[in-house]
């Protein structure tokens, strides 16, 4: 039985010697054949599979081997071999980077690898940790300081720098000036430093600050707004969760295609969706103000007309039935009757119409509605006021919750895939660490060895 196998955007053929696949280990063997330096037979179990048929174009888990047929596709999104050998050499290329200063038998060089040591790896030492921690608490600092200095109370000229938060930022800034030029100094290769992102982010982070003080005095108009560049350093905090990130980042792309597939509902239907409540909602368009305008409420004049009740009741004048049909108690004012007598006070044939713009002007005005209550956020600024699009409101936040929720499951099924990859990434680099240090100690015993013989 010829099945085909696809793994890592490659697709395989795999020869059944039966006329049916008799076990998932035989399945196993078959990608580890097909795909040597991918996967590892043994590693591999059940769940790892994915099923598809040439009649459909979805995969799907959770099934049996009777289900496999002739020319079924098989996709495997177990742990990968690959993917764990790639991270043990991202490891073992970091090291090798390191020893290009190990090269050299300079004293410089022994300095610089030491000084980038500390300041790029926080477990290296507990001094390259004590220094880590002392620049987040200064990132975290400078972030707090940014915000205080905006309250009315703190408000000073952006020209003037004679208070408290000025100082901290000087004294903030510093210390990342100083830890730029040391990381530029120490850096095994400066051509690498400048393609990190990160490292980018640190020069945008203090290069305002510069400006500012290279122009204080200097009026600019909209110069103000540059400052906020100087948040980019709370970036910084995410290089205690490298690892994270990176997760994330490969979570995203491996659900990239369910997550088009939300891309893709969502805007034929905020489309659709905003069409129809344009035309439900838009009201009548008024030539003098241009303008769509909607009917709000009614005002109404109203005359109370006091008289004993039972006499009202029995034998009511005809004004008091035209001024206004409902029977009062007591002396009331014009706002109590309005109260007691709702329904009946929009009959009054007095009433003026007061229309309001209708927010829903054209159809690209009224995606924001649609997505705010497909995602059923509902800031309130837009909301439908006749019955039919009241009706379509429901039925958008219906859409909306069940097109979101489709994706969900299938990115919670890959960050679980990628996080055990992970896992098992970490495991390997640790086995190769204390390869790496078991080699160490074996050469360094036969060098004590060599020398006393």
């Amino acid at each position: 039985m010829l099945i085909f196998l696809e793994a890592q955007d490659r697709t395989k053929e795999c020869n059944l010697p039966g006329a049916s696949l008799t076990s998932f280990s035989e399945l196993a063997e078959c990608f580890a054949a097909a795909f040597p330096d991918t996967f590892v037979a043994d590693e591999l179990k059940p769940n790892h599979f994915y099923l598809r048929h040439r009649e459909f174009h979805v995969y799907y888990e959770g099934w049996k081997l009777d289900d496999v047929k002739e020319g079924a596709v098989l996709e495997c999104r177990g742990p990968k071999k690959l993917k764990k050998l790639s991270s043990v050499a991202n490891f073992v290329k970091r090291k090798k980077i390191m020893d290009i200063l190990h090269a050299s038998n300079s004293r410089k060089a022994s300095f610089r690898e030491r000084l980038w040591t500390t300041l790029d790896d926080p477990g290296s030492s507990r001094l390259a940790g004590t220094i880590t921690l002392f620049l987040l608490l200064l990132i975290l600092l400078s972030t707090v300081n940014f915000c205080l200095e905006t309250l009315p109370y703190f408000y000073t000229p952006s020209n003037e720098c004679d208070h408290v938060w000025c100082y901290l930022e000087i004294i903030c800034i510093s210390f990342f000036t100083v830890e730029i030029a040391l990381r530029i100094f120490s850096c095994p290769s400066t051509r690498k430093y400048f393609q990190d992102w990160m490292n980018i982010i640190d020069i945008i982070a203090v290069l305002p600050f510069y400006l500012e003080m290279m122009l204080m005095g200097v009026d600019i108009p909209g110069f103000a707004v540059f400052r906020v560049v100087r948040l980019v350093r709370v970036f910084r905090l995410l290089k205690m969760s490298r690892s994270s990130i990176l997760i994330f980042v490969q979570t995203m792309k491996r659900s990239a295609k369910p997550l088009f597939m939300l891309v893709f509902f969502t805007s034929i239907a905020t489309i659709i969706f905003s069409s129809l409540m344009y035309y439900s909602e838009r009201g009548s368009y008024d030539h003098d103000l241009g303008v769509w305008k909607r009917l709000l409420y009614y005002s109404c004049p109203i005359t109370v007309t006091v008289s004993e009740p039972l006499l009202a009741r029995e034998n009511p004048p005809d004004s008091y039935i035209l001024d206004f049909p409902c029977i009062l108690e007591g002396q009331d004012s014009d706002q109590v009757a309005r109260f007691k007598c709702p329904y009946l006070y929009p009959k009054n044939n007095d009433c003026t119409h007061i229309y309001e713009q209708s927010p829903y002007d054209s159809i690209p005005a009224t995606f924001w509605w649609c997505l705010v209550t497909m995602t059923t956020v509902g800031y309130g600024d837009m909301y439908p006021t006749r019955w039919y699009g009241r009706l379509l409101g429901m039925i958008v936040m219906v859409f909306g919750i069940v097109v979101l929720a489709l994706p969900i499951t299938v990115i919670g099924s890959n960050f679980h895939s990628i996080y055990d990859e992970y896992n098992q990434a970490q495991i390997a680099k640790g086995k190769v660490e204390e390869m790496e240090a078991a080699a160490a100690n074996d050469a360094s015993g036969s060098d004590v060895s060599s020398h006393k013989a």
